[in-house]
């Protein structure tokens, strides 16, 4: 360990050397053809200061990308009326009811608003459609990823994405009461698609970010959690209108197209920057060390990243797998205790209570991780903190959430319980994520972090899958 620490060193003063260029060379030059990912290296040295980010082009353009890789995810799981109303019983004498909110005087469903079962586990096959193909994604590029270039990386995932949400989109207006199972088979290959999609641009960019000075980094990570709670803004201005729930999706969809087409868009005249080129080489720079640094050591530094960052590893694990496990497969059908007696405990319970609510305490979540972390040294108390979020997991299980098959009973009846229970699930979540992914990268030499960003975003894709299947379990022990 401690030799390949000392190489790291020795290695990290000579990347210090070839891409801090010292003050009196006046040959610094970016050369304005280089405008894509592969080109971005034909940068040479000239200026000991860096260049400045204009009217924080670069910045914004990473806060817009952590928003376009989650925004799948977000508004897929968000618009949990749409998914109810597409696979709702269409044979019921009450068929266009497709959420259910009436409770006899037992706590159960009344027998005219019983969900069907593509409506009561749906949420969770779209969790795992979206975060196995996001860990077979982190698998591919641990070992063909560096054989791919970034641009085809990252243009292709952005393009990807837009156009099957596009596609997600034109669906909404089309009838499928006649073939639900068909039209649950597209959308689960859809999302799929999605997720494979939307795995390799934050595999990708995540790993450049971590090379890129902290605050890109940290603005990548603040999008993430502003794409949930735009998902969940944009759903309740949509259930303003007072639409149906296909013209109400409709337009919730298009929302999400258009901010993914501005986010492309800024992504690419955000790349022509000086600022982003004179990073970028950087990363290129450090790739080409990191390369022969392997060679030498024969891969031996995977195991002394892995040592290096071992608790921010397993709580970037631990931190999804119990946030997963219950939202939203869970959340999502908790009802409140006089369902129905107001537009608050109807038509908004959920998209507020369920999704805003986990989505701004996640926000504020990160805010506090970045203004108030947890010490670089005291990665116990990370790992504590992780860990002792499991019990938030029994808490929301025992809320009012229906239906349930009588196994467990409801403890927490009012839905205030289940209000607090959420807000902490989410702030913990955003707090734990800062400080994983803002303090992880630190132990580890300049030339090692964009590897070290890929471990931890290998992990959470880990803690995100068993988060998926682990939810399917507890839907089953209600």
């Amino acid at each position: 360990m401690a030799a390949v620490l000392a190489a790291a060193d020795k290695e990290s003063d000579e990347y210090t050397r070839l891409v801090r260029p010292a003050a009196n060379d006046d040959n610094y030059v970016v050369d304005d053809d280089a405008d894509d990912d592969d080109n971005e290296d034909m940068v040479t040295d000239s200026s000991s200061m860096e260049p400045f980010d204009r009217l924080s082009i670069v910045k914004i353009s990473f806060g817009l990308i952590g928003l376009s890789q989650l925004i799948p995810w977000n508004f897929l799981i968000t618009a949990s009326d749409y998914w109810s109303y597409k696979f709702r019983d269409t044979n019921a004498t009450n068929g266009s009811h497709y959420y259910q909110t009436a409770i006899t005087d037992d706590g159960q469903p009344s027998p005219a608003h019983q969900l069907t079962p593509l409506q009561k586990y749906f949420e969770s096959y779209l969790a795992i459609a979206t975060n196995v193909p996001f860990l077979v994604v982190l698998a591919i590029n641990a070992f063909y990823g560096h054989k791919i270039s970034d641009a085809i990386k990252n243009m292709g995932s952005f393009v990807t994405i837009i156009l099957i949400f596009i596609l997600t989109t034109i669906f909404v207006k089309i009838d499928t009461d006649y073939y639900q199972q068909t039209f649950f088979g597209i959308t689960i290959a859809t999302i799929v698609l999605l997720s494979t999609a939307a795995a390799f641009l934050q595999s990708s960019l995540s790993g450049i970010a971590s090379l890129f000075p902290a605050l890109c980094m940290q603005s990548m990570i603040s999008g993430q959690a502003m794409s949930g709670l735009f998902a969940a803004a944009a759903q309740i201005l949509a259930l303003m209108g007072g639409w149906d729930a296909s013209t109400t999706a409709l337009y919730y969809f298009i929302m999400a197209d258009l901010t993914l087409i501005v986010s492309l868009v800024l992504y690419l005249y955000s790349k022509k920057t000086d600022y982003y080129r004179y990073h970028k080489h950087r990363v290129n720079q450090s790739r080409r060390q990191l390369t022969t640094f392997v060679s030498a050591s024969d891969q031996s530094f995977y195991r002394s990243i892995i040592y290096s960052i071992w608790p921010h590893l397993t709580s970037a694990m631990l931190v999804f797998w119990v946030t997963l496990s219950v939202f939203p497969a869970i959340t999502v059908l908790v009802v409140p205790e006089s369902p129905n007696s107001s537009q608050w405990t109807g038509t908004y319970f959920i998209p507020v209570t369920c999704f805003l609510l986990f989505n701004l305490s996640d926000l504020m979540g990160r805010f506090a991780g970045r203004f108030c972390p947890i010490p670089a040294y005291r990665r116990w108390t990370l790992l504590l903190v992780s860990a002792g979020r499991i019990v938030l997991i029994p808490l929301l299980m025992l809320c009012n959430v229906h239906p349930r098959a009588g196994h467990l009973p409801v403890v927490f009846l009012n839905e205030m319980y289940y209000i607090w229970f959420v807000t902490a699930l989410g702030f913990s979540n955003g707090y734990v994520l800062m400080n994983v992914m803002v303090s992880g990268p630190t132990f580890v030499a300049n030339e090692y972090k964009e590897s070290a960003g890929f471990f931890l975003v290998s992990f959470i894709g880990l803690g995100l899958t068993l988060g998926s299947f682990t939810s399917n379990i507890l839907l089953r022990l209600l």
